[in-house]
């Protein structure tokens, strides 16, 4: 680590060890993107953190999960998925290379979409994927926006929002977890323990300083395989999701979001506590 940020951080109060703080957002990418932002944000109530727009190259809307957002983004053509996990990293994009270098994880370079707003100030964000700490389908990179606090009111004024509605129709708690699955699931459990700022809860649970966790579990497919919400009661929500024709039982007895209405998605609902 070089010398000058190593005692910056030491004697600004900065934990060196914790590189990334949270999950700040996941994506979904779908031909139907808008068609399911406007189920989940009109059917579901879940709180818009920027509207459905086109970004030029393409097309997004945020909603609010209250500890999380989901990005609903747009791609002509093939199956709807869940696409890709960014992280927030504790400090800016520059010091954090800095810090991801330090710990030998590979990654790719900085993307930067940066620009000057219309005070003359530094808006935008930088990007930078992380490779082998999670399968490739998985797209785990991290995510530096330049005007940090306005970004976390932004999400704070979602989330209260959230919590005004009671969870709206379903009564959302948060998000549990993000469920990424892999036939080398070893090999991506022991991985991502490397990364700065996770905690291994459980033998293949990572949770993060705040936020939702990672669970990483073995199937026949590298994919993020779907996700868990916590909701206030599991009956209400079961009873919300048939009043919409959207419930759905597995031959377990948990409880889906119909996976047919949400073009084969997989999200779990539980009940928090």
């Amino acid at each position: 680590m070089k010398l000058a940020l190593l005692l910056t951080l030491l004697t600004s109060g900065v934990t060196v060890m914790g590189q990334v703080t949270k999950i700040e957002h996941f994506y979904l990418t779908s031909p139907k993107a808008e068609a399911l932002y406007n189920l989940f944000h009109s059917e579901l109530g879940l709180p818009v953190v920027w509207r459905y727009q086109s970004w030029g190259s393409f097309e997004s809307g945020g909603l609010s999960l209250a500890n999380v957002v989901l990005e609903f983004v747009s791609q002509s053509g093939g199956a709807t998925t869940f696409s890709g996990i960014a992280l927030e990293p504790q400090q800016h994009m520059e010091d954090f290379l800095v810090m991801v270098d330090d710990a030998r994880i590979k990654h790719g370079k900085i993307q930067n979409t940066v620009f000057l707003n219309k005070d003359g100030q530094l808006d935008g964000w930088s990007t930078l994927s992380l490779k082998g700490l999670l399968p490739e389908e998985a797209n785990l990179f991290v995510c530096d926006y330049k005007r940090r606090q306005e970004v976390a009111e932004n999400r704070a004024t979602a989330a209260s929002e959230l919590e005004n509605k009671k969870g709206g129709a379903l009564g959302i708690m948060g998000l549990r977890e993000i469920v990424v699955a892999s036939p080398n699931y070893a090999t991506y459990i022991q991985s991502f323990s490397s990364l700065r700022g996770v905690k291994k809860a459980e033998s293949n649970l990572f949770r993060f300083e705040q936020g939702p966790a990672i669970r990483i579990i073995q199937s026949d497919k590298n994919q993020i395989q779907g996700i868990v919400i916590q909701v206030s009661s599991v009956q209400k929500a079961e009873s919300a999701l048939q009043s919409r024709g959207l419930d759905e039982r597995s031959s377990t007895q948990e409880l889906f979001i119909n996976r047919k209405k949400i073009e084969g998605l997989q999200v779990q609902l539980v009940e928090g506590h």
